[in-house]
């Protein structure tokens, strides 16, 4: 949709971020409308796995996630993994 009507609907922009006159628009009704820079995979399929690393504050009522997905996602999981079975061995 055009930028100025996201933001007449409510959808809240990042601090920072710049946008062109069409914008998507990622809403969780009752939850948050926010305009969103694109997305990057087709699919959600294409995602895969999806798991959250770290999370922060970056503004009043501004939360931002840092997570693994894809690829990195099995990865990450195989990792935490192997570490779990060196601890359980060392530990007995």
């Amino acid at each position: 949709m055009a930028l100025q009507d996201a933001k007449n609907a409510g959808a809240t922009a990042m601090f920072g971020e710049k946008y062109g006159e069409q914008v998507r628009v990622v809403e969780v009704p009752g939850v948050s409308m926010e305009l969103c820079g694109g997305t990057h995979v087709s699919n959600t399929a294409e995602i895969r796995g999806f798991k959250i690393i770290s999370e922060q504050g970056i503004a009043s009522g501004v939360r931002r996630i840092e997570a693994v997905a894809g690829d990195a996602f099995v990865e990450y999981v195989c990792s935490r993994d192997n570490y779990m079975r060196h601890l359980c061995s060392s530990l007995k």
